[in-house]
């Protein structure tokens, strides 16, 4: 097999090449709206999501790195005064029967679940992030990270929302962020790292939006995209 570099890792890989990128080439916008215009329930259906451009051409972590992923993802980003919405569409050919979500507990282990994870970076340090992440059953994990992914503290528990629908194709995810549990800097314009996290129990395949060679996952937020627009 080939030797290939992704992200100035070097990766061997079967016939396909790799998906080249690099952390610049990953933007998001999140769309000022209204305050009160979304119902977290897990449906998406709020007039307000159509205004948000969607991200997605997730690329694989594991278990072909650099590879794209096999089930397509599409997330979007909203807020008001309160909060940052997140919108995920996570589609699954074999929807609904092909999904697994083992575990309805808080902090439930991400190894054993279909997840979609969100890591943000507010200080844009390239080193610190927050998690939040759930599975197609609704349940919530967040933590925080530091060192650009090598340490964790899974004890903070954080005041948010996320509800999620299972469809015929595939699982959706509704997230509210509030600010208030969030640190940031004082400044009037926020840029901030953000990366966002699939994982595809049944095939043993995670990807991500800003692609991670192993191996790291979501929480190398020195790899992330850039969050703009708030």
């Amino acid at each position: 097999m080939p030797l290939v570099y992704v992200l100035g890792v070097e990766l061997t890989l079967g016939h396909e090449d790799p998906v080249a990128t690099t952390p610049s080439d990953f933007n998001i916008t999140a769309v000022r709206i209204e305050e009160d215009r979304i119902k977290v329930d897990g449906e998406l259906d709020e007039a307000e999501w159509d205004l948000a451009e969607p991200v997605g051409d997730f690329i694989q972590n594991e278990p072909l790195p650099g590879r794209p992923a096999t089930e397509q993802t599409e997330v979007r980003l909203l807020y008001d005064s309160k909060n940052l919405y997140i919108g995920a569409y996570c589609f699954d050919s074999e929807s609904p029967g092909g999904l697994v979500a083992k575990e309805l507990t808080r902090d439930f282990s991400p190894r054993d679940s279909d997840v979609f994870h969100v890591a943000i970076d507010t200080f844009n340090d390239n080193r610190n992030s927050f998690g939040f992440g759930t599975n197609p059953g609704g349940a919530k994990r967040d933590l925080q990270s530091g060192g650009d992914g090598q340490r964790f503290n899974r004890d903070w528990d954080a005041i948010w929302e996320v509800r999620t629908k299972v469809t015929e194709e595939g699982w959706q995810a509704e997230f509210a962020i509030p600010f208030r549990s969030l640190r940031f800097p004082p400044t009037e314009e926020q840029v901030w790292g953000i990366n966002f996290d699939r994982r595809v129990r049944r095939k043993s395949e995670t990807s991500q939006w800003a692609p991670v060679p192993q191996p790291f996952f979501v929480f190398r937020v020195s790899l992330a995209g850039t969050l703009h627009g708030l």
